[in-house]
């Protein structure tokens, strides 16, 4: 099958893997195409096959999986201008995923012979395809549950290998420090020696756990761009838990920022900009590569949705101009739910027993989490069990010696336990009464003082431009609670201290999306029912000009 030169070289140029190319580069790319076509069904390669070609598709599109328990697990949804077999750069390791055509599809083809050719010959394109080879490995291992419906990753990246090693200098240049009069103790082997010897063990086994704690926290951050949106996951381990994230939709503009040391080693910070707050893809390397991937992500989310509604346009004409009727409105659908980040079953017993969550109508509420009325009600309870054990003792005549009368004693405490259940049961009232509430097009803040002062803000979905949150310290992690922050507009709507936040961030850039769309939708059906009637109008005083022009006045009669 043919496809025109140009028709080759412009859809070159729409992927971010050759937009930095020159016209001979261009070329070179272009003598070692092949392009082939695929039925809607066929498999194109299988898992455990050998790795030999690259693709990146033309048309159509393909699903990539994996086998899992005899059933097929979706690792992404390859569309017009992306790439895949991966697997065929760098290493040459054999086929990880299964590749299957949806629709008829074309995909143009490199092999991997070709691969290294080019490799050697376009420096840029080899480190694009490197970049790329590191990101699919990464996909694969690292599967977010907070990814939505048909929501793949495109790209994912941990910070520069460097600052992994400069962290790692500190641990090493201590262990370092300890192997040599370690060993010099051993191969001297004199008791008089051997004192220091277990407490230079224990600094040793510190470093290297000091050393693993480093890499670890080096391996959980990440920089995510997906089909919809782009995310920067940050974590310290047992100590700070954060995710920020951007819609794609919802990017005014972004830059790279780099210094003279950056560009020597290659790296730098993508800064991206929304209305009122700026997203940072911090230490990255080769930064242009990614910020041509981002920038491909927009332009296709833009060109798709105008394909979409180029296609309605064309429906709704067609419906008018058949004399059909138009089709009823469809009722708003709640979007399929992500798999949520699974709290160990203790608190997940205690979170529902405490009621951090309800949904009802549509709407969702949280609760703060109920460590917080922990927090709120220890001294109170404090207080009751001091009450108790007085009025046991009482009872048991240990008091006996007081110049009190076991009766007075009694009274006294009882009023001490009123005191102490009237605090305890204020303190509820208040914990319960701070609700954040999500419905289908606000976000809602309320703040109520049992039989005091009550507050309340709300704010419309739609004018969401970020949102993140943080778990901060050893308890926030275990108990899974943290602070969601939600940036609208000049103002910041904080959920504080709820439970399961990235559940909670999934939850309100699922409405967001919800809103968007609908809001889209339906400003799209009116300029399509509008464009209908003008057509059919004009369409009408066409095949019928007499009736057109029976109602216009006459010159003469104007003034």
């Amino acid at each position: 099958m043919k496809v025109d030169r140009s028709e080759v070289f412009e859809r070159l140029r729409s992927i971010h893997l050759f937009r930095a190319l020159n016209e001979q580069q261009l070329e070179q790319v272009y003598y070692h195409l092949e392009l082939y076509a695929f039925e809607a069904g066929q498999r194109i390669y299988e898992q455990g096959q050998a790795a030999d070609a690259f693709y990146f598709l033309h048309s159509g599109r393909v699903l990539l999986s994996v086998p899992d328990d005899g059933r097929e697990h979706e690792v992404a949804l390859v569309e017009v201008g992306d790439t895949f077999g991966e697997e065929a750069l760098g290493a040459r390791n054999a086929r990880t995923t299964n590749a299957t055509a949806t629709t008829r599809t074309m995909a143009f083809c490199l092999a991997a012979e070709d691969l290294d050719e080019l490799s050697a010959e376009i420096p840029d394109l080899a480190d694009a395809l490197s970049l790329l080879e590191k990101s699919f490995y990464l996909s694969l291992k690292v599967r977010p549950r907070w990814l939505g419906q048909r929501e793949y990753i495109r790209f994912i990246s941990r910070r520069h290998l460097m600052f992994l090693l400069l962290r790692l200098l500190g641990p090493a240049l201590v262990i370092f420090g300890l192997v040599l009069p370690l060993g010099l103790i051993w191969r001297l082997d004199a008791p008089q020696l051997l004192w220091p010897f277990p407490l230079l063990a224990m600094a040793l086994l510190g470093s290297l756990a000091w050393a693993a704690w480093v890499a670890l926290d080096w391996s959980n951050d990440y920089s995510i761009i997906t089909n919809s949106r782009v995310v920067s996951v940050e974590k310290v381990a047992l100590l700070y838990e954060s995710r920020q994230e951007v819609p794609l939709e919802a990017i005014l503009g972004s830059e790279i920022r780099t210094d003279q040391w950056a560009r020597w080693i290659g790296y730098g910070d993508i800064v991206i900009r929304t209305y009122t707050g700026n997203i940072q893809l911090s230490k990255l390397a080769r930064p242009d590569l990614v910020l041509q991937l981002m920038e491909a992500q927009r332009v296709r989310a833009t060109r798709a949705k105008e394909s979409v509604r180029q296609s309605e346009i064309r429906s709704a004409l067609h419906r008018r101009l058949a004399g059909l009727p138009d089709p009823a409105p469809q009722p708003a659908r709640r979007p399929v739910t992500a798999d949520q980040d699974d709290p160990h079953p203790i608190v997940g017993l205690w979170s529902h027993l405490f009621r951090l969550r309800q949904e009802e109508n549509g709407m969702v509420t949280y609760w703060t989490h109920w460590w917080m009325l922990v927090v709120r009600v220890w001294l109170p309870t404090l207080l009751l069990v001091g009450v108790i054990t007085g009025m046991i003792l009482t009872l048991a005549g240990r008091f006996d010696e007081l110049p009190l009368t076991p009766l007075n004693i009694m009274m006294i405490l009882t009023a001490l336990g009123m005191l102490a259940m009237g605090w305890w049961f204020y303190q509820y009232i208040d914990w319960r009464n701070d609700r954040y509430q999500i419905t289908g097009e606000q976000v809602v803040d309320l703040y109520k003082r049992p039989l005091g002062l009550e507050h309340k803000r709300a704010a419309p979905i739609r004018n969401i431009q970020s949102i993140e949150y943080k778990r901060h310290g050893p308890i926030g992690l275990l108990l899974n609670f943290g602070t969601v922050y939600i940036r609208i507009g000049d103002t910041v709507f904080t959920f504080n201290h709820v439970f399961n936040p990235s559940e909670v961030q999934r939850e309100l850039f699922q409405r967001f999306m919800q809103y968007g769309l609908g809001e889209k939708q339906r400003d799209q059906e009116r300029q399509e029912m509008s464009i209908a009637d003008w057509i059919h109008t004009y369409h009408q005083m066409i095949e019928n000009p007499a009736d057109s022009g029976r109602n216009r006045p006459n010159r003469r009669d104007i003034g």
